[in-house]
């Protein structure tokens, strides 16, 4: 609107102007080890209020709102059905709402003990008797407790369930479409960030075959 003033009531001034460039957002992703460390502490905290929001999210690759709206009949013996979200709004609070796309209807795998965990002390239909802004805050109260890093906020769980996808040779189809992805984008990005971090566990892999090989081992 500015371009168009200009042109109009001084139409011999050439405007150079350049916009800077946007910077793109890093992301973080917590390896098995520090997961593995922090769900220790997620036991131990406020009662065990986050174990199952940090479950869904770490194992199972749910977002916060998909955790919210999770209720007992979606939890079967060997996987969890994922067909509703509960948004948080300012104005009307919670609402439940299927899912944007179709992508967003999906089915994730589970072992039969996590499926008993999820089960175990629910509130009438819900499974973690939480909304994605009471479990956001809870989270940040966690972090702040445990002196965690910033961060490390809870949709970074989310990432390291697409990594550990990636690590166990998952092809990036089938964890974008377990993810609710419609594409591949967001766990190429989450392929960058794991695997430099993951060279050293590979090359020590690649050197033992070598030691086999050479009858070393």
């Amino acid at each position: 609107m500015a371009t168009s003033a200009v042109g109009m009531f001084a139409p011999t001034i050439t405007l150079n102007a350049t916009l800077p460039k946007k910077t793109k957002k890093d992301i973080y992703v917590p390896d098995a080890d520090e997961v593995a460390r922090i769900y220790k502490m997620v036991q131990e905290y406020d009662e065990g209020k986050l174990i199952k929001p940090f479950l869904l999210a770490s194992q199972c690759g749910l977002r916060a709102s998909e955790i919210a709206g999770l209720e007992r009949d979606c939890v079967k013996k060997d996987c969890v059905v994922i067909k509703q979200a509960m948004i948080y709004t300012c104005t009307q609070k919670n609402i439940v709402k299927a899912p944007k796309s179709a992508k967003g209807y999906r089915t994730i795998p589970i072992s039969a003990t996590l499926s008993e965990l999820l089960l175990s002390d629910c509130v009438g239909k819900s499974v973690c008797n939480t909304d994605a802004h009471y479990l956001s805050v809870l989270w940040i109260r966690f972090r702040q407790k445990y002196n965690l890093p910033a961060h490390l906020n809870f949709h970074a769980l989310r990432h390291h369930f697409a990594s550990q996808c990636l690590l166990q040779g998952v092809p990036q189809k089938y964890i974008a479409e377990m993810m609710g992805h419609s594409g591949t984008k967001m766990i190429e990005q989450v392929y960058q960030h794991v695997f430099p971090s993951a060279l050293t566990v590979y090359g020590q892999m690649l050197a033992a075959k070598t030691d086999t090989l050479l009858g070393q081992v």
